[in-house]
């Protein structure tokens, strides 16, 4: 049970290396200039921080890096980045300090600086265990990738992994939601979690469905139709 005096710090990292096409959220294409300073704020807002003594001997019980992509930055970053959180608060051998990343683009010898630093989950958006899905909605990379970064994430020695689904994807049916799922669950991850995909305007989805580009995301189920949009 978490003591009503913890408290999770979450750090929002901005950047991703490109936009899929079903983001509405404010990003960056990671860029080494923007990152560096980026990196240069953030430090010093944590110090900031620090000075005020706002945790009032609190433990941090959780902190938890998230995005956009947060892996975009270079691995340093994040590491020097828990080292200056974990000087200025308090920590425990139980704080749960977790990493967003995309399984496509994070290499063994990175995971492995992380975990050594003290990472210690790492939550990867898979979206779907379907090739022809991220097409439409612009992800880049392959199924494959994510069972290979769950592997090379356990041989860097994490053993707390998450991984991210998104459901009601442009012309999926509950077969392959449902293969989807099975080929995840055969990863034993640590943890599933499971998120409608909502169509938001002025996207680049949004606007290839109104052209018929792509499919309206719609999940199927004998002859009934359901649409999947503005579900969170």
């Amino acid at each position: 049970m978490i003591s009503s005096e913890a408290i999770g710090l979450y750090i929002h990292v901005p950047f991703c290396r490109r936009r899929c096409h079903f983001c509405a959220f404010y990003l960056e294409i990671a860029q080494p200039d923007r990152m560096a300073r980026f990196q240069s704020a953030l430090l010093q807002e944590i110090t900031l921080h620090g000075r005020q003594e706002f945790l009032n001997g609190r433990c941090l019980h959780s902190i938890y890096f998230g995005g956009g992509t947060p892996t975009s930055l270079p691995t340093e970053y994040l590491t020097t980045l828990l080292n200056v959180i974990r000087a200025t608060w308090p920590t425990s051998s139980t704080t749960e300090i977790t990493v967003e990343a995309h399984p496509s683009s994070i290499a063994f010898e990175d995971l492995t600086d992380l975990a050594k630093s003290g990472f210690n989950r790492i939550s990867f958006g898979a979206e779907s265990m379907k090739d022809q899905d991220f097409a439409a909605i612009g992800r880049f990379g392959r199924v494959r990738d994510t069972a290979t970064a769950i592997h090379e994430s356990r041989r860097a020695g994490f053993t707390n992994i998450n991984l991210d689904l998104m459901y009601g994807l442009p012309a999926q049916s509950l077969q392959d939601w449902v293969d989807t799922l099975e080929s995840l669950v055969a990863l034993e991850p640590t943890h599933i979690s499971c998120y409608a995909l909502t169509l938001e305007a002025d996207t680049r989805l949004a606007q290839d469905i109104a052209r018929k580009v792509v499919s309206p995301p719609m999940m199927r189920y004998r002859s009934r139709w359901r649409p999947l949009q503005n579900t969170y």
